[in-house]
């Protein structure tokens, strides 16, 4: 039976429309890098069995992509908690772009040749990622803005939008420029001739320890994304019950399950 749209219903979609975009998006998006990760550790797992131990020198490589992979999904289900804004052409952009540089990150390590030295151009790839989220986290704080929301909101939207500033933004620009420098140092410093006498022989299999460090940061990042998203579930159900005042964000329980744990913090 055909009926009239009204305004209110198309209200409610353009109100709805910022969650729908990213909940389409990143279905396709960790489909594809899920494909590429899948993939990526057939080829070392297999080539390991089949008597090659060089393929598990690429594993912390590995397992930093799959830790940001797991990172940009939860922080962008913590931002979709509070987003309060139309989507525009950048938040496809920049989420595609996203997808593919994850799918890289799995893909660079894919290679079956035991001799490639392909997977060497990771930290450049890891570079490119913290340059994408970069982007991504300014272009939400930029559209994230306080007055958007109700007085009773404003305090907790505030905590949230300051703890990116500080936090999120700092770090993933310091993430690309050290993976830039690593990917410099081992693919191109290291090959200098006038250099190479002032440093000590060093293989370059050796750069897949800088995977260590990553995994490390991305495992921090995925603590404190769940941090806060604990923080913006139980400040709203105080609100919701009655009590108006929103709990400190140190004040949340912790638990030791990382990196499922019950707390929470948010990237836009």
């Amino acid at each position: 039976m055909n009926r009239k749209v009204d305004a209110n219903e198309l209200f409610l979609r353009v109100k709805a429309h910022s969650k729908e975009n990213y909940i389409f998006l990143y279905s396709v998006m960790k489909a594809l890098t899920m494909y590429s990760a899948a993939v990526a550790l057939h080829t070392i797992v297999s080539g390991w069995a089949n008597g090659n131990s060089t393929f598990l020198i690429r594993l912390p490589y590995w397992l930093a992509s799959f830790a940001a992979m797991i990172l940009t999904y939860i922080a962008t289900m913590v931002g979709m908690l509070v987003i309060a804004y139309v989507p525009n052409w950048e938040d496809a952009v920049v989420p595609f772009t996203l997808a593919g540089v994850e799918y890289l990150l799995f893909s660079v390590l894919a290679d079956s040749n035991p001799n490639s030295s392909l997977w060497h151009q990771w930290p450049l790839v890891f570079a490119a990622f913290c340059f994408v989220c970069f982007i991504k986290i300014v272009n939400a704080v930029r559209k994230m803005r306080v007055a958007n929301y109700e007085p009773d909101l404003k305090e907790l939207i505030t905590t949230y939008r300051t703890n990116i500033i500080k936090n999120d933004i700092p770090a993933s620009g310091f993430g690309a420029l050290v993976a830039l420098i690593v990917w410099l140092s081992f693919n191109h410093a290291f090959r200098i001739p006038f250099l190479r006498p002032l440093i000590p022989d060093i293989s370059e299999n050796w750069q897949s320890l800088f995977g260590i460090p990553c995994l490390v940061m991305m495992i921090f990042a995925i603590y404190t994304a769940e941090r806060f998203r604990w923080h913006i579930v139980r400040t709203l159900r105080q609100m919701v019950s009655g009590d108006k005042s929103p709990p400190a964000l140190h004040d949340i329980p912790q638990t030791n399950n990382l990196p499922s744990r019950r707390i929470a913090s948010g990237r836009g």
